[in-house]
């Protein structure tokens, strides 16, 4: 399975993007919750604090609203 994400500003320019496969996971909802997670290590890492999550995964999109996810 392979899943990707990009992180970009508020004028969309792209500031880090991220891409791998894990054909060992075979479940679409646990990969996604994967990817999320290396997503905010990533903007972590860059230093962001606050940060706008867009995605297609309702799921993943609705745990991320419901938790407060402190970023640092």
């Amino acid at each position: 399975m392979g899943l990707g994400f990009l992180v970009h500003d508020s004028a969309k320019r792209v500031l880090a993007s991220f891409c791998a496969t894990k054909p060992h996971i075979l479940d679409l909802g646990i990969a996604e919750a994967i990817f999320a997670w290396k997503m905010i290590e990533v903007v972590a890492s860059l230093g962001y604090h606050s940060v706008l999550f867009e995605g297609d995964s309702l799921k993943i999109v609705q745990a991320l609203k419901m938790e407060s996810v402190r970023l640092g």
